[in-house]
Parts: C-alpha cells; sequence; structure tokens
C-alpha cells in the first residue's frame, strides 16, 4: 500500500530566506501561467480546462496536495464562482502556508485539494482577529478600552513588536492606526452590510486602499472572501478577508458574498456525470448555492 502524504501547518517562523526567495519564484510562475492562459481564445480554455479537471480527479489518494493554480481556472472559467452565503456557515477557516509532499504552499494559489485536510483547519474563533473583533466590540467601539488593545501596548512597551497586514506595528502611533482602521471597517459594514469588493470601491473609494499599517500587498491581493468546497459540500473559509468575515460575525450580518477559490477532490468525484467539464463544476456550485438558499428560507 502507498504511503499517503500529510500536509501540515508551516510552523512559525520556518519561512527561511531560501524558502521566501523559491515562493516568490513560484508565485512569478503562477502569474505567467495565468497570462499565458488569458491569451488562449475561449473555446481553447474550457477545453484545457476540461483536461486539467478531469485528471486532476482522476488521481489516486496517495497523491495528496494542492494542484491546479487557481488564478488559471479562474481565468478560464467563462462565469465566475460568486456565492452568497450564510456567515454562521464561515466558522472554519485554512492555514495559509502550510508544507505539503516537500514543499510549502500559500493554500489561497491553489483550486483543487486532494487527500485529508483536518490538520489545516482552524477555528474562526480561536483566531487574532476575532478576538480583537469581538474585544472591540464589547467595547462599545471604544478601542482604546478594548483588552486587546491595552494587551498590544504592554507588548510594545517590552519592546515585542508584531506583525499586522504584513505591517511591523512597533510603535503606539502605528498601533493605533490599526485599530482606527478596525473600528472603520465596522461602522462601513455597519451601514452597509458586506458588500462585493466592485460595489464597496464605489461607496467607499479608497477603502483597501495601502497605509502606513496596511502593506501594499495586501491591498494588490485583496479579494472577495474565498471559501473552498469541502469532500461533503461543507464551506471553509480561505485565507484572507479576516477582518471583513470577523466584523460581520460580531455584527450578526445574516449573509455574505463569497467566491469559491478552491474545491476537494472528493466533492468533484460526487458531482453527478451529467455534464462535461467544466460544466459539471458550474452546475455543481449552483447546487451547493441551492442548497444553502433552502436551508435559510
Amino acid at each position: 500500500m502507498s504511503r499517503v502524504a500529510q500536509c501540515l501547518p508551516l510552523r512559525k517562523g520556518s519561512r527561511t530566506p531560501s524558502i521566501r526567495g523559491w515562493i516568490r519564484l513560484q508565485k512569478l510562475s503562477l502569474l505567467a501561467g495565468r497570462e499565458f492562459v488569458r491569451l488562449l481564445p475561449p473555446g481553447f480554455r474550457q477545453r484545457w480546462l476540461a483536461r486539467r479537471l478531469s485528471c486532476a480527479v482522476g488521481v489516486g489518494a496517495a497523491c495528496a496536495g494542492f494542484s491546479l493554480p487557481v488564478s488559471w481556472v479562474l481565468t478560464a472559467l467563462p462565469v465566475g464562482l460568486q456565492l452568497n452565503l450564510p456567515t454562521r456557515a464561515l466558522g472554519v477557516r485554512l492555514h495559509d502556508w502550510v508544507s505539503c509532499r516537500g514543499r510549502v504552499v500559500h493554500t489561497a494559489d491553489f483550486f483543487l485539494f486532494n487527500g485529508d485536510w483536518a490538520p489545516l483547519l482552524i477555528d474562526a474563533e480561536a483566531t487574532r482577529t476575532m478576538q480583537e473583533a469581538r474585544s472591540i466590540f464589547a467595547a462599545g467601539l471604544n478601542f482604546q478600552k478594548a483588552g486587546v488593545y491595552r494587551e498590544d501596548c504592554a507588548r510594545l512597551a517590552q519592546g515585542r513588536y508584531f506583525r499586522r497586514n504584513k505591517t511591523l506595528i512597533d510603535s503606539r502611533a502605528l498601533l493605533d492606526q490599526y485599530y482606527h482602521r478596525f473600528v472603520s471597517l465596522f461602522e462601513s459594514i455597519g451601514r452597509h452590510g458586506v458588500l462585493p469588493l466592485s460595489d464597496a470601491r464605489q461607496r467607499e473609494p479608497g477603502f483597501d486602499a495601502p497605509s502606513a499599517v496596511r502593506d501594499w500587498t495586501v491591498s494588490l491581493g485583496e479579494r472577495e472572501i474565498g471559501v473552498a468546497i469541502g469532500p461533503l459540500g461543507e464551506v471553509i473559509v480561505l485565507p484572507g478577508a479576516k477582518h471583513r468575515l470577523a466584523v460581520a460575525t460580531v455584527l450578526g450580518i445574516e449573509r455574505v458574498p463569497v467566491e469559491v477559490r478552491m474545491v476537494h477532490r472528493d466533492w468533484l468525484l460526487g458531482l453527478p456525470a451529467d455534464y462535461p467539464w467544466p460544466d459539471r463544476l458550474l452546475a455543481g456550485v449552483e447546487a451547493l448555492a441551492a442548497d444553502y438558499r433552502g436551508a435559510i428560507a
């Protein structure tokens, strides 16, 4: 019997300079591949994607891991994979950086997962962002009275700096800016709910712009709340959009817009073979959306 490789969360601090260099090369390769797919005529794109999906579901369980870059898939699909899901269904997240089959992978970069991802799942309530959101809300949005703010101030006083939104927080001024942005997000979502990014940018220009406490790479990579579809049709939240989803959860926002950016191979295998690929994928996503609409009705 073949030994199934296991994917595990990458240990904090284990991204050495050589690993970071490899990651940059990998992301450049994914970008180049996306542009190649974009240049293909629409019919070729769909045939290419159909072949890739057919091959992906045909691999054995021993080939665990991540495959099929998500940017290539979304470029090749004739329509997007946007849904509107109940916020209460989004309580489990996927780790961002993992070690899988001898390589470091950023899970948000790939569309297909094969194997056991149980070690990669996190309870959203246990994340620092959710703790911050609940603490700020409990303080009536006066962040200076929030327990998490006082904890962060104590860390700074001890010289223990930390990162938020890929930015090193090493002063009270930066810390205050970070929490001011958090409060602004509470106020915006309280007024309008969680909007699709295109609508949010029109309503509040610059809401996701880079700043002293928001690295430009975070703004450049801003996307809809991403989700993965699990083996049984369950929904797992992908890395990114932590603050928007945390605020929506704390405020009790009923539904939020999301984008399907990953699926589990076992879910694909269970789809009815009524359509060829990629129409079978689109029909499966639509059926899932209908299930969630029915659950709310």
